[in-house]
């Protein structure tokens, strides 16, 4: 079996992999668009010139307008904006859930681990968007939009972490870098979190990666039923749904199809890039490469 890929290795091993490199620069247009919106875009995201709406493509609206004469590339890269916030924060509290819940049960087994394994099954017998969908809908009526979709996601995404991380967990144990750190009188905890936890980043990695894909989609599907981003803040989901219409009557195309090429590029970006890392730090996977 291969040994894991060193730093050096593994960024001469990106730079090889085309759809990788590929992911990347797409993860990096789409978080320059994000920052630099409020001096890319030539129109406020938010302007509504009514005698301009359901106006095509041209030179003053690249993306054409919506049906309230809003500038629809502005409102694609802002929507950038929510989608990453989102993947951000909701990948953060995966992690904060999923990483201390596998990381114990794959340590200490036995009735621990009984009972993380349990809270894994229950939450993985639900079909993940409409788990979603109802823990968003639980929340109190108060929280706002972006935060009831983060943290619904995020909720829900820590079960994908929590079943990593006990992989992991359970083969390291067995180490004997782990008997040596018993031998040597070292606290559960220590071991845990400073011998067998920087292993599984790795793995961890690719893992939060891939969720960012399912957090931008989970978004865009909130936003697009109306339980996500509320208006006048711009969501790539609402945006569809806005559009949508139009599209069914045969006009207005662009107020859907720019906003859904958005969210296909952004969940292939990351995507690409999650596979490629899986197969770069597998050394399964590598093989004799």
């Amino acid at each position: 079996m291969s040994e894991p890929l060193e730093r050096g290795a593994l960024f001469r091993r990106i730079r090889e992999e085309k759809m990788t490199m590929f992911g990347l620069v797409l993860i990096g247009v789409l978080l320059a668009l994000a920052i630099a919106a409020p001096w890319v875009s030539r129109h406020p995201y938010d302007r509504q010139v009514l005698e301009d709406k359901v106006s095509p493509p041209s030179s003053t609206y690249w993306m054409g307008t919506d049906r309230f004469g809003r500038d629809v590339f502005a409102r694609v890269m802002y929507g950038a904006r929510v989608s990453l916030f989102v993947g951000f924060v909701s990948q953060g509290i995966a992690v904060l859930i999923g990483l201390p819940l596998g990381a114990l049960g794959g340590y200490f087994r036995g009735r621990v681990d009984d009972a993380v394994v349990w809270l894994i099954s229950v939450f993985w017998s639900f079909p993940p968007f409409l788990l979603i969908m109802a823990v968003s809908l639980s929340l109190p009526e108060h929280v706002p939009g972006i935060v009831r979709v983060f943290m619904a996601v995020g909720i829900v995404s820590w079960v994908s972490v929590a079943r990593i991380v006990r992989g992991q967990f359970i083969s390291e144990k067995e180490n004997e870098y782990v008997e040596a750190a018993r031998a040597l009188g070292y606290s559960p905890l220590r071991i845990i979190f400073r011998h067998i936890l920087p292993n599984t980043f790795p793995p961890l990695l690719v893992v939060v990666t891939l969720g960012f894909a399912g957090a931008i989609l989970s978004e865009a599907g909130l936003s697009f039923l109306g339980l996500g981003v509320q208006p006048p803040t711009p969501s790539w989901g609402q945006m569809i749904r806005d559009g949508y219409g139009y599209v069914v009557i045969g006009t207005g195309w662009w107020m859907s199809v720019f906003p859904g090429l958005a969210i296909m590029l952004a969940v292939l970006a990351f995507n690409f890039v999650g596979d490629g890392l899986r197969d770069m730090l597998d050394p399964r996977l590598r093989g004799g490469r």
